[in-house]
């Protein structure tokens, strides 16, 4: 895959504008409660399409009251969590507040590669999420579209992951991509290069992460900025719903 080659981190607080829910009417009622602190770390796969934000959009569109989600990024084009641990930027940004949560997303071959190495990284991540009052999860990414055999092993690897750094939470997007297609063969969720997220594709990919974070919250809205209407939000939910119930009942086990 040709990452997009990032020339500097990038570190910033992450906005909601320009993905909005056309169902959002005023009176619907919206908690007042503190947001979730929740940070992201990764690459490209992370970054495309400005995914966080569609995870904080999604608990502002929740028809049901719901905490807010505040994100923040510290992403890296092609990087592996080993390279993204090696900057002293990510660490100063993870130490920087305390976090609900820090979302992990490995580089897409890595955990098929060199498994031991992103055990390794993780491993270095969650002693510092930890300091940080903050708990691990997991963003566990698709397979390459030419490549479609390869989910369940990287699905394997980010389970053993979560395993070692003592239960910390999955939110299984690949294998909710895999669902969507078995529901909608035609459904597109690659770019041209078959390998990053379509606009869809980070929608699907950030209502698993709304789901996983937001466990009274049962499904995600449509967002008139991006496109997903009514029935590709439904579509979503369900292959999101059923990805987390598939991967805690058997795949982590």
């Amino acid at each position: 895959m040709r990452f997009l080659q990032a020339a500097a981190m990038v570190i910033a607080l992450a906005a909601t504008s320009g993905v909005t829910n056309a169902q959002t009417q005023e009176g619907v009622s919206k908690t007042t409660a503190e947001p979730i602190k929740t940070l992201f770390i990764g690459n490209s796969y992370t970054y495309y399409n400005r995914m966080p934000t569609i995870v904080a959009a999604l608990a502002e569109a929740s028809i049901r009251p719901t905490r807010p989600i505040q994100v923040r990024d510290a992403t890296l084009g092609g990087a592996t969590l080993e390279r993204l641990w090696s900057f002293r930027q990510t660490r100063v940004v993870l130490a920087d507040q305390k976090w609900d949560y820090v979302v992990l997303q490995e580089q897409s071959e890595r955990p098929l590669d060199d498994p031991n190495r992103m055990l390794s990284a993780g491993i270095d991540f969650r002693d510092a999420i930890l300091k940080a009052g903050a708990k691990v999860v997991l963003f566990a990414t698709w397979a390459r579209k030419g490549k479609p055999e390869t989910q369940q092993a990287l699905d394997r690897a980010y389970a053993t992951l979560a395993t070692k750094l003592d239960g910390a939470a999955i939110a299984p997007v690949g294998l909710a991509w895999s669902i969507a297609r078995r529901i909608d063969p035609q459904i597109a969720l690659y770019a041209s290069d078959g390998s990053h997220p379509s606009a869809t594709g980070s929608y699907i990919a950030a209502c698993v992460i709304f789901l996983t974070l937001q466990h009274d919250s049962d499904e995600c809205s449509p967002l008139d900025g991006l496109g997903i209407r009514p029935e590709s939000a439904s579509l979503a939910t369900s292959a999101a719903r059923e990805a987390i119930a598939t991967f805690s009942s058997s795949v982590v086990k």
